[in-house]
C-alpha cells in the first residue's frame, strides 16, 4: 500500500519535472574534453588507466568514448 502511494507521487513528480522541460540523468562530459581524451589516446603511449585518471574520468567513459567515435583500441599483444 505505502510502496505504491510512493510510486505514484514519484510519477507525479517526473511527469512534472518533464512538463518543466527538466532534463533528467548524467549530463555526461564536453565535447572539448572528449576530443583532449582522444586525442591523448591516439597521440600518446599511455594506457587507457593513466588517461583516465589524468583526466578525471573512468575507464569505462574512456571506452565508452572511443567505441562512440568508431576508434579501436589498443591492445596488448600477449604472446
Amino acid at each position: 500500500m505505502e510502496l505504491e502511494a510512493i510510486r505514484s507521487r514519484t510519477k507525479d513528480g517526473l511527469r512534472k519535472a518533464k512538463e518543466r522541460g527538466v532534463k533528467l540523468g548524467n549530463k555526461g562530459i564536453s565535447k572539448t574534453k572528449e576530443k583532449e581524451v582522444i586525442q591523448l589516446y591516439q597521440q600518446s603511449n599511455l594506457t587507457a588507466k593513466e588517461i583516465s585518471q589524468t583526466s578525471n574520468i573512468s575507464t569505462a567513459t574512456l571506452y565508452n568514448i572511443l567505441k562512440r567515435n568508431n576508434i579501436k583500441t589498443k591492445s596488448k599483444n600477449t604472446l
